[in-house]
């Protein structure tokens, strides 16, 4: 994954367009350099893993009680605020 998020081809910025045709390839970057560098595969594997598992109809899920829920949902907001900040760092 980390290779082939290096080998991103990027595609010329097209002036003016901000956001009109999708994510601005400023803004992109940062973060596809933060999952190629230093996002940690292997333990948001290990997070999703810790959940109990289901399969219905061909459709998998996950379904856990609130209070496993609301922790995760914490979790998730900090690794939010941690990528933001290191998107920030990278792009300055």
């Amino acid at each position: 994954m980390r290779q082939r998020l290096r080998r991103t081809r990027w595609p010329d910025a097209i002036d003016g367009a901000a956001w009109e045709y999708g994510i601005d390839v400023d803004v992109l970057r940062p973060i596809v350099d933060y999952w190629a560098q230093s996002f940690d595969f292997d333990a948001q594997q290990r997070r999703l893993n810790a959940f109990h598992h289901y399969r219905a109809n061909g459709i998998h899920f996950i379904h856990e009680a609130d209070d496993v829920r609301r922790f995760f949902l914490r979790a998730d907001a900090l690794q939010q605020e941690r990528l933001q900040r290191d998107v920030g760092r990278h792009s300055a």
